[in-house]
């Protein structure tokens, strides 16, 4: 192998070394083991990042996917609980109502009946004293004295 020296001066000095038996071919193996680490680190690392980008992302994606499906589980259950509620309040009103309702009928035919047989039973009992007193006047009518 040649080499250039640069001797103290303004001229360069070139000698010409010859290396001693195999140190090329150490220089050579040396690079080419150089070059393969190098090849298989680089494997190894992108590998390895792959596979922690892999995990990372499906850790992330796992995470959103828990949230949107927490928010999705808790809107559908506010509705079904509404639904269930407004059913729910639907029905005790009903039978408020419904109750309300048969109480102020309830009161109202008592009301109803009441003055009808108090009306009936002031009709009859106005003709029977009609009656009687037809019949009290009539038999006074007949005395002889």
């Amino acid at each position: 192998m040649a080499y250039k020296f640069q001797t103290p001066g303004n001229h360069p000095k070139e000698s010409i070394q010859h290396s001693v038996h195999g140190e090329s071919l150490n220089i050579i193996l040396n690079i080419i083991l150089n070059v393969i680490l190098n090849v298989i680190l680089n494997v190894i690392l992108n590998v390895n990042l792959n596979v922690i980008l892999n995990v990372i992302l499906n850790i992330i994606l796992n995470i959103i996917l828990n949230i949107i499906l927490n928010v999705i589980l808790n809107v559908i259950l506010n509705i079904i609980l509404n639904i269930i509620l407004n059913i729910i309040l639907n029905i005790i009103l009903n039978v408020i109502l419904n109750i309300i309702l048969n109480i102020i009928l309830n009161i109202i035919l008592n009301i109803i009946l009441n003055l009808i047989f108090y009306t009936i039973l002031d009709i009859i009992l106005n003709i029977l004293l009609n009656i009687i007193l037809n019949i009290i006047f009539f038999d006074l009518g007949n005395i002889t004295y």
